[in-house]
C-alpha cells in the first residue's frame, strides 16, 4: 500500500511515516528516558534491593577500612615496644628507623599502585 491515507490523514502501509509515533514504538530505544527508579504504587521508599546491597557493601568497606587502620597503629606501636624490650639501648635508633622506612616504602608501593589504576 504505497502512498495511502487514512480518513484521519495518518500514514499506513509501507510508506508509513517513521517518525509518527502511532506507528512506530520505541521498544529498545536507548535515548528514551526511562524512569527506572519510579515507585511502584504502595512503597514508600525509591530505594530498591540493587541500591540498599550496595550500600551495605561500601558500609562494610569502610567499617573494614577503620578496622584495618586500628590494627596497623596498633602493629606500628606493638613493634616500637619490641624494639624497646629485644634491642640494645646502642641499636634502638637504627632498628626505628629500618621500621620506619619499611612502613614508607609500603605506604609509598601502595600509592603507586593507586595511581595507576587512574
Amino acid at each position: 500500500m504505497v502512498g495511502v491515507s487514512d480518513p484521519d490523514d495518518e500514514w499506513v502501509g509501507d510508506d508509513a511515516d517513521p517518525t509518527d509515533d502511532a506507528v512506530t514504538t520505541d521498544v529498545g530505544d536507548p535515548d528514551r528516558d526511562d524512569d527506572a527508579s519510579a515507585v511502584a504504587p504502595g512503597r514508600a521508599s525509591g530505594l530498591d534491593a540493587g541500591k540498599l546491597t550496595t550500600y551495605l557493601l561500601w558500609g562494610a568497606i569502610a567499617g573494614l577500612a577503620v578496622l584495618a587502620v586500628v590494627a596497623a597503629a596498633g602493629l606500628y606501636t606493638s613493634l616500637s615496644s619490641l624494639i624497646d624490650v629485644w634491642i640494645g639501648d646502642r641499636y634502638r635508633p637504627l632498628a626505628r628507623a629500618m621500621l620506619n622506612f619499611a612502613v614508607l616504602c609500603a605506604a609509598a608501593a601502595g600509592i603507586a599502585v593507586l595511581l595507576r589504576r587512574l
